[in-house]
């Protein structure tokens, strides 16, 4: 309280802020030292905490009750390691793949804390690594190198104190964005003045909130209060690059992984497949099952033993039987049947997953020669929903459309410009050219207002200072040699957002060219004459905004004005009472019918009095720590009035090549499509028409409904007539086409109405709608029960990406935000065609065969043991030995199953000229309750005949063949009936392939040569395998495997074939689960 009384700041926020003190290293204690650590694990924690987290799934505890009970040598009736081999070899896997993982964080971690940066310490820069940096140290940043954490900016090599930042590391982004010092600390640049400063900073605690800095700051003890504001241009962000400044001076705030980006560093969502789903679900099923049958076969062995068994002398059965006697039979079944849940099913999907998403890395036909990147999958666990895709919500701008934006009308003061031909651009007109070179005042405000009211940058190249510097100088230099640049020299704007872009460069080639800029003064030339303006206030724009404003000067002059340019819902109810639109309504519906994005520019004068009692305003809300945001918002809503409106511009955003064949194919695939987008209605229609989202919308307008309402009763009478509307054309047989706008969103987006129209209509547009609503559309969707895909390229686009069940990013101009944080990053919106019909098709396709068969040959085994509790009194005594059921799950059974990853049900180019083909894997036929019964009654049936007709065939034990004069007819008979199994699994997996290709050719045919021959050598050395060598010479031997193998067989290539014939393909019926 002491300290907070000496530097004269509020207390009432002690808890939920930070106090940074600059030179003064004793008041900065309790906060932690920039070292990163983004890895998982610690060297003495990896293997408990890797086991909790293993031991956490219920399948592996399940195997470790089951290894556990063998060890007790009474009940068990293989050898341990049965069990142990298989669970040690999957914990081992699972094991070594989460240390990969995070050694190549640690790794990364390392080479961050051990970079080596200039600090301040005693009156001097020194070099000290990174993870040595504590909160308050004053650092030095040169050009081009990495931020190391949050750091306030106090001075750089410019005299205006601005540097620029480059943030791809953050959000994909390679444009340069402006930092400024404040005017108080930009002078102190030596190392005399930057140790003297005694200031303190007042911010919030560690949050995530990259784009908020709401802080304040004073230069000394002395000062009463905090009067400095710092907002988010004083901050630099760890892991950005200091671009096209020598260096940059800056307080360190937030450290090590309390950084914003380290307080962002969160998990993505985890996303199970709908396989997945049933995948535990049948588990469970086998799971329950296996418990009836263990209570079944231990009752009756008990009851054996009591009536039959204590009869045998030479069994020994006590007839006064303990606890422990009781409950030995159960649990000798519960281990005899433990294999019953395929132990190596989650390694085998872990495998094959991992596969898909490599396939869909390299697929060539997926590779984007504009910005030369391939698909990447960024998550190697889902590709097998892209199969079963039912809703796909994509974003307008950047996704369907290029993001290349191209100016193409404009209306000056109810003038309209370059409306003769659909492909003709304004900038192309001769009487907007005139008009600009007659010096008409409102033509040329309309261009200074686009080359004054931006957030665009000119970098030539981002190079070190010595090569280049941003400056008005040098800036200067350039002009004097041409002072009306040509396009090539205007493609050195660089911009967050294309739409500003676009607009300078179409002023620039109208002669009206933004030149230079820095903190305090921004300069255009207008016809060859310079004009230099005072930039007072930049009010920014925002989604919640949708407009942005400069208060400038003009230093010639005197004269301040405001240039605001915004959304024309915003800008035009904050005209002049008397001011006239002229016709700006009907020109912005004509631009947005032909699909183009519209803007509204407007100006105002301010006078000097207006102006300063506007400052006293703007400077109270910006000191503010507390709703800062919403207290400006009302500051800027303050000057941002009584407007002159100039007039509007129209920028074409042409729509990515091959768009409308996709929807197309999508929508014949029978997957409902819905664009969420922040552009207007007339837009939004437009657009969608031209993409085929909307089919024949101009001979079928009564199928657009649209649902409106500026209040909730509004809305939810509209949504209720609209609901009755799409039930009638429902019942027609009719599309329907559902559209709705972000106000009324907001009241009906939770109302189950809602879902019921849109799950109606083939097509759902959602315009003017905010991030957070589109997250909510895609929930609404998805807790109905339906797969959902999510595809966007801008950061605005990734909650809704996180939503749903897939999400897909597009790499475009507006960063990599989105495919980030995408489980899909791929590089055009047509890829999306190929990335679900086919990738997803065939992943699906072959991980319902892989799933079941891995389920149908554990259950096949353990059917067998139990067939042979009917001979054996209901001991619970194993058929097989250890080493046979070892080597049936890990070798003969597990290896040629992984294999199947290469088949392919179909050719590719079918597969995609043939959309329909998806309604089988969108239906889920391959892999359901009806299927998995069918697998089980196969392994009924062929464990039945597996086990009967060896017996058939040797029908006489003493036809088997003996060791040492003992008979092994029970050894000798589980090998044949071994053996058999393995045929009948390399026959199953020959019939349900597809495609088989040369190595699946060597490994089915490659395991059973292995089989025979490594059971030829251990029966050289093993007592138990002696029998080996004398089984294979009798004839009875290959007749009864041979028999087996065909009886088993031909019933289901029977069924199969009938199947075939009796149901198409393509017709997405149910067909017989075989």
């Amino acid at each position: 309280m002491g300290l907070l009384s000496l530097f004269g700041c509020s207390t009432e926020r002690e808890e939920k802020t930070r106090l940074v003190y600059t030179n003064q290293a004793i008041f900065n204690h309790g906060f932690v030292a920039n070292q990163v650590s983004n890895t998982k694990y610690t060297f003495w924690s990896f293997i408990p905490k890797n086991l909790f987290e293993q031991f956490g799934r219920f399948m592996n505890l399940y195997f470790l009750m089951i290894a556990m009970l063998q060890w007790w040598s009474v009940i068990t009736p293989v050898s341990p390691v049965a069990t142990w081999a298989p669970l040690l070899f999957i914990f081992f896997i699972s094991a070594l793949k989460e240390f990969v993982d995070d050694y190549k964080r640690h790794v990364q971690d390392r080479l961050a804390n051990l970079r080596r940066y200039l600090v301040l310490k005693n009156g001097q820069f020194v070099m000290l690594e990174s993870q040595q940096i504590m909160v308050g140290d004053i650092l030095k940043i040169q050009c081009d190198e990495e931020i190391p954490c949050d750091i306030v900016v106090i001075s750089t090599s410019e005299e205006d104190g601005t540097c620029y930042i480059q943030t791809s590391n953050l959000d994909g982004e390679t444009d340069l964005k402006l930092r400024q010092t404040v005017a108080e600390t930009r002078k102190m640049k030596d190392s005399l003045s930057l140790s003297a400063f005694k200031g303190m900073i007042e911010c919030a605690i560690p949050n995530a909130e990259i784009y908020k800095f709401d802080s304040r700051m004073k230069m000394s003890p002395q000062e009463q209060v905090c009067n400095i504001s710092l907002s988010e241009k004083q901050l630099l962000l760890q892991a950005t690059h200091l671009r096209n400044t020598e260096y940059a001076v800056g307080v360190a705030v937030y450290t090590g992984n309390e950084t914003k980006i380290g307080m962002n560093r969160t998990k993505p969502p985890v996303k199970w497949t709908k396989q997945d789903s049933l995948i535990n679900k049948f588990t469970f099923a086998i799971f329950i099952f296996q418990l009836s049958l263990v209570f079944t076969f231990g009752l009756i062995g008990n009851f054996w033993e009591m009536n039959r068994g204590s009869m045998m002398w030479y069994l020994r059965i006590d007839k006064h039987r303990s606890f422990i006697d009781w409950i030995i039979p159960p649990l000798r079944f519960l281990l005899l049947n433990s294999m019953m849940i395929p132990i190596s099913l989650k390694v085998t999907l872990d495998i094959v997953k991992y596969l898909y998403a490599k396939f869909i890395d390299w697929d060539e036909r997926m590779f984007d020669p504009e910005t030369e990147k391939h698909a990447v999958a960024t998550s190697t666990a889902i590709s097998e929903d892209l199969g079963q895709i039912e809703y796909i919500f994509t974003d307008k701008t950047g996704t369907l459309t290029e993001n290349k934006m191209m100016f193409s009308r404009c209306t000056i003061r109810g003038t309209l410009y370059g409306a003769r031909f659909v492909e003709d651009s304004a900038l192309d007109d001769p009487k907007l050219r005139e008009s600009v070179e007659e010096a008409n005042p409102f033509t040329l405000d309309f261009f200074r207002n686009l080359a004054l009211c931006h957030s665009v940058v000119i970098s030539k190249l981002i190079v070190p200072p010595e090569s280049h510097r941003l400056s008005i100088r040098s800036n200067k230099s350039s002009r004097s040699n041409n002072s009306h640049r040509e396009s090539a020299e205007w493609s050195h704007f660089k911009a967050s957002s294309p739409d500003e872009e676009a607009l300078v460069k179409a002023a620039a080639k109208m002669g009206i060219v933004f030149t230079a800029s820095d903190s305090n003064n921004i300069e255009i030339e207008i016809n060859g004459v310079t004009e230099t303006y005072e930039k007072l206030f930049v009010l920014e724009f925002t989604s919640e905004r949708k407009r942005m404003s400069v208060i400038v000067k003009n230093l010639a002059s005197g004269r301040i004005r405001l240039f605001t340019k915004g959304a024309d819902e915003v800008i035009l109810p904050r005209l002049y009472e008397m001011e006239e639109g002229h016709g700006a309504h009907d020109y912005l519906e004509k631009f947005a019918r032909e699909g183009l994005r519209t803007l509204c520019i407007a100006q105002r004068d301010i006078t000097e009095e207006v102006y300063h009692r506007w400052v006293a305003l703007y400077n109270k809300a910006a000191t503010s720590l507390e709703h800062r945001t919403a207290k400006l918002g009302e500051v800027y809503d303050a000057i941002e009035k009584e407007l002159t409106l100039v007039g509007t511009t129209a920028i074409e955003d042409k729509l990515q090549e091959n768009v409308p064949d996709t929807i197309q194919a999508l929508r014949e695939a029978h997957i409902r499509i819905w664009m969420l987008t922040g552009d207007k209605y007339s837009t939004a229609v437009e657009i969608a028409t031209s993409c085929n989202l909307i089919s024949s919308l101009s001979n079928e307008a009564d199928n657009l409904l649209h649902i409106s309402g500026r209040s909730e009763n509004e809305a939810v009478s509209s949504l209720l007539e609209m609901n009755e509307n799409a039930l009638h054309l429902s019942d027609a047989g009719r599309e329907i086409f559902v559209i709705i706008e972000g106000l009324t969103l907001q009241y009906v987006v939770n109302h189950p109405i809602f879902a019921d129209i849109g799950m109606l209509a083939h097509t759902v547009i959602c315009c003017r709608v905010t991030p957070q609503q589109k997250a909510q559309v895609v929930a609404v969707i998805k807790n109905r029960g339906k797969r959902t895909l999510a595809i966007g390229d801008g950061g605005n686009d990734v909650s809704m990406i996180y939503e749903a069940h897939v999400g897909v990013g597009i790499a475009g101009r507006e960063g990599l935000q989105a495919s980030r944080s995408a489980d899909y990053s791929i590089g055009k919106f047509y890829f999306l065609k190929r990335l679900i019909l086919l990738h997803g098709r065939w992943s699906y396709i072959r991980t319902s065969f892989i799933a079941q068969y891995c389920f149908y040959k554990s259950l096949l085994i353990c059917l067998i043991q139990l067939l042979f509790a009917f001979h054996n009194g209901f001991s619970g005594s194993s058929f097989f030995n250890t080493f046979c059921l070892t080597a049936y799950n890990i070798v003969f059974t597990g290896v040629p199953i992984l294999f199947h990853i290469l088949d392919r049900d179909s050719p590719a180019e079918t597969i995609l000229n043939s959309p329909s083909m998806y309604l089988e894997t969108q239906s889920g036929s391959r892999f359901s309750a009806w299927t998995y019964v069918g697998w089980v009654l196969r392994a009924f049936f062929q464990a039945a005949m597996a086990f009967y007709i060896p017996l058939w065939t040797f029908s006489n034990f003493s036809t088997f063949p003996s060791v040492g004069g003992e008979s092994l007819g029970g050894e000798a008979l589980s090998m044949v009936s071994y053996t058999s199994l393995i045929f009948i699994n390399t026959w199953t997996i020959i019939t349900e392939s597809s495609t088989l290709t040369f190595l699946n050719h060597l490994v089915l045919w490659g395991t059973i040569s292995v089989y025979f021959i490594l059971f030829m050598f251990l029966s050289l050395i093993r007592t138990l395998l002696g029998v080996w060598g004398q089984l294979t010479m009798d004839p009875n031997f290959w007749l009864s495997v041979g028999l087996t193998t065909v009886v088993t067989a031909v019933p289901i290539s029977v069924i199969k074939l009938w199947n075939s014939s009796l149901f198409d393909r393509e017709s997405g019926l149910h067909k017989m689960p075989f």
